[in-house]
């Protein structure tokens, strides 16, 4: 498989099959459909940053001078519905990816629907286009 370069250059140890649940997908996506990338922001209290590209989700640990700790990629979003869970694949860079794999994208959620809402303030109007209902 070609090295996308959003990734690291670094091959990583490990990669696993995972699923995202869609209230943790849907927000995260949305915010890369609505915001310049790449998106980068520091989670608050664990010492990680995290870099959103469109096809590739970058977690680095600053405790470990700035390293890649995982990857989120391969994306499967060919789906029915939304409300489905979409299928990725996680690339480990070290030892410590395993407690980042399923305890950073839900914060990482939560913060992008705040910056939604900051971004798109509730009430605003959904305009039709003519002649649809």
């Amino acid at each position: 498989m070609p090295m996308k370069p959003s990734l690291p250059s670094e091959p990583a140890m490990d990669e696993l099959a995972v699923t995202i649940e869609p209230e943790v997908f849907n927000p995260i996506r949305l915010a890369l459909l609505r915001f310049d990338l790449p998106i980068q922001l520091v989670l608050g209290g664990r010492g990680v940053e995290l870099h959103l590209f469109e096809d590739a989700w970058l977690c680095f640990d600053l405790r470990l001078g700035y390293k890649p700790v995982l990857a989120w990629t391969g994306f499967e979003t060919a789906r029915a519905e939304i409300a489905r869970p979409v299928r990725a694949r996680a690339l480990l860079y070290n030892s410590n990816a395993q407690w980042f794999v399923h305890s950073v994208l839900p914060e990482l959620a939560l913060r992008m629907q705040g910056q939604l809402k900051a971004a798109y303030p509730p009430g605003a109007r959904i305009v039709a286009f003519p002649g649809r209902r």
